[in-house]
């Protein structure tokens, strides 16, 4: 007696389609400067620490994180190095900055963003706009006063990403801080995991992670006839997108931490991409399913090397960019 009920019931499939009964997006195929090689794998291992993450270069050191701590790596040529842990905090840290006063902002998830050393030495944010910061996934300093912050989502906290990505959120935002009077402006919002950006040519690149995509947006206020949705700078990428650092020859580097997948798991994969002054990809460092370098939440390029923070391969490594890979 229910046979009736199947074509009104595909109908209703047809139109009233929920998130997690659309198709699973499908990856790109990789080819021309995105196509796999085995860079990362090959590349030196400067040294393994859990979860490394947050590459800056400050004082002509390289400091980055490891869970709660933030650690100094004095050589950047000695294999299988110990870094020297310098701040110690009571959470895990999701973000860093280094200003060029030589201060630090430390993001440290819902319990805000902390300002280390410099005139705002001790300052901590806990909101923005209002809102209490809950996510924040990435920060730039625009010399030592302002300070720009992606928030991810401002519904689940950043050990949450999986079921953020699993529900198709929609809640991320960037702004852009002052931290002498302590005035926020909303940038963008309604943005699908925000989890990197990059000031260039008086503007901001975001890394919007669950869109596969990179964002242009203005680093000013607008009047209000003059505002218009985010160009795209760059769309369908193969994974989730994360931090953006900025190359020596103008142009940028991309940190992919995943790959495109169907459920909220995501497959193992670690990936490097290189934008030329127009964000196109010129060349990218891989570690393929087979590999163990996996994971890449950041990379920043010095002197010639480009430094790697492998998250789920806990592992930071150095990739010559002198040989075939060179500009």
């Amino acid at each position: 007696m229910f046979a009736g009920l199947e074509p009104l019931l595909a109908r209703w499939r047809l139109t009233h389609r929920l998130p997690w009964m659309r198709p699973a997006p499908t990856a790109p195929s990789l080819h021309g400067a995105l196509r796999p090689n085995q860079e990362l794998d090959r590349a030196m291992l400067l040294a393994e620490c859990p979860a490394p993450d947050n590459l800056v270069w400050q004082d002509d050191h390289l400091l980055f994180t490891s869970g709660k701590r933030v650690l100094l790596l004095d050589s950047l040529h000695q294999e299988s190095a110990e870094p020297e842990e310098i701040l110690h905090f009571d959470g895990e840290i999701t973000a860093l900055a280094a200003a060029e006063d030589g201060s630090l902002a430390v993001a440290l998830g819902a319990a805000g963003i902390v300002i280390v050393g410099g005139a705002h030495d001790g300052k901590t944010i806990t909101s923005l706009g209002g809102r209490k910061l809950i996510a924040p996934t990435a920060l730039a300093f625009s010399g030592a006063e302002t300070l720009f912050v992606c928030v991810g989502s401002d519904l689940h906290a950043i050990g949450d990403w999986q079921r953020d990505l699993r529900e198709r959120r929609a809640s991320g935002s960037v702004w852009r801080l002052s931290l002498g009077s302590g005035a926020a402006l909303c940038l963008a919002s309604d943005l699908g995991y925000p989890s990197g950006l990059l000031l260039h040519d008086g503007r901001i690149a975001v890394s919007e992670a669950w869109r596969y995509r990179l964002l242009d947006l203005p680093v000013h206020d607008l009047p209000v006839h003059e505002r218009a949705a985010p160009r795209v700078l760059l769309d369908d990428l193969p994974g989730h997108p994360g931090r953006l650092s900025p190359a020596p020859d103008g142009g940028a580097w991309l940190a992919v931490f995943a790959s495109r997948t169907s459920a909220a798991r995501c497959n193992a994969y670690g990936l490097a991409v290189h934008l030329d002054r127009d964000f196109t990809p010129t060349r990218s460092l891989h570690s393929r399913a087979d590999g163990t370098r996996h994971g890449v939440t950041s990379c920043l390029e010095i002197r010639g090397e480009l430094i790697l923070a492998c998250k789920t391969g806990n592992a930071l490594v150095s990739a010559d960019l002198a040989g075939e890979l060179a500009t």
